[in-house]
């Protein structure tokens, strides 16, 4: 178990930020259940609320079920602000030139040639997964509630803890790895794998 965590492994670069992402995420939505909320943070939200419009619809849905919406909006601000540090970590420790880069697009760039998959279709392939990435943040941007709170909504928006680790938590980490891959396929796509090993 310890072995998956070390810098040998390939996949360390993206193991510990996820799993510091979600303990850290677990303990700021556990203490925002247990401590008196400060006013300034509640003006904070409010003031985030008209461009962050899934802030207004977490208000909504606790309004309906008459409990409190400020656990739900720290969370999902922790996750849209969260899926961009884990795309940046994730990226750099990909991208910076190392044995875990060259090893990674070499053994991509074996895949697609015994596949005889072309690098155009890699390319488009990258981008349409690159916009499908940015269609997930732009959900929270926008105001899914405005007419009507169906179930989905109480969902998504809820503050309950399986809420919160789905859309939160989880899906912010799988949003990044495809980020991650979507770069590396449109990376990979523009270079050859010889250039990818002189690279280093």
């Amino acid at each position: 178990m310890r072995g998956i965590f070390t810098k040998q492994n390939l996949m360390h670069p993206i193991y510990t930020p996820s799993v510091v992402f979600i303990a850290v995420g677990y303990l700021l939505y556990f203490l925002t259940l247990s401590v008196v909320i400060p006013e300034w943070a509640r003006e904070f939200i409010n003031e985030l609320s008209p461009t962050l419009k899934s802030l207004q619809s977490a208000m909504r849905v606790a309004n309906e079920r008459g409990g409190e919406a400020f656990p739900a909006q720290v969370m999902i601000l922790y996750g849209v602000s969260g899926f961009g540090m884990l795309s940046l970590v994730f990226c750099l420790g990909l991208f910076i030139p190392s044995e875990h880069r060259n090893h990674h697009f070499n053994g991509m760039n074996q895949r697609l040639k015994e596949k005889n998959i072309g690098r155009v279709k890699v390319f488009f392939v990258g981008l349409l997964s690159i916009v499908m990435s940015f269609l997930y943040i732009a959900f929270w941007f926008s105001d899914t509630t405005k007419n009507s709170i169906g179930w989905r909504a109480h969902q998504i928006y809820s503050g309950n803890f399986f809420s919160v680790t789905v859309f939160n938590l989880f899906a912010p980490n799988i949003i990044a790895l495809l980020i991650l891959a979507s770069t590396s396929m449109v990376y990979l796509s523009m270079k050859n794998g010889d250039q990818l090993t002189q690279s280093n």
